[in-house]
């Protein structure tokens, strides 16, 4: 492949994008006025996707409470109370299961594992059709 000063342009910009520079920035850095324009010059890596997705799924998760969540397990979980966490853990396997059900089963696998009460889930709105 024949190198061009151009090409510069372009290995600038996607070293920019994938160094976390917001895409604005790097828009105005090559003068352009339009951002499509900038993002023929600038190509996120798949690393890059993965870890914005990551990310950002780690904050929804925090915003919505799943994750963080101090948890003490107060006992060793027994064997029997360990099949009844498989028997549990397996049912969720089943792909056009309710969403109400899959909240049920892990309430249950809570009980087991915490023995407590477990947190119960705000409802989930449902569609009405009208006709």
């Amino acid at each position: 492949m024949k190198v061009y000063p151009h090409r510069l342009r372009h290995t600038t910009a996607t070293q920019l994008l994938n160094a976390d520079c917001p895409v604005t920035s790097i828009q105005k850095f090559l003068g352009h006025k339009k951002l499509n324009t900038t993002m023929v010059y600038a190509h996120a890596h798949d690393q890059t996707v993965e870890n914005d997705y990551f990310a950002a799924m780690h904050r929804i998760e925090q915003r919505l409470e799943l994750v963080d969540q101090p948890v003490s397990i107060t006992m060793p979980v027994s064997a029997p109370e360990r099949r009844q966490l498989l028997t549990l853990a397996e049912q969720l396997f089943v792909p056009e299961m309710a969403c109400e059900t899959r909240l049920e089963i892990a309430s249950q696998m809570r009980v087991l594992l915490i023995g407590q009460e477990a947190w119960i889930p705000p409802p989930v709105p449902t569609i009405v059709e009208t006709i």
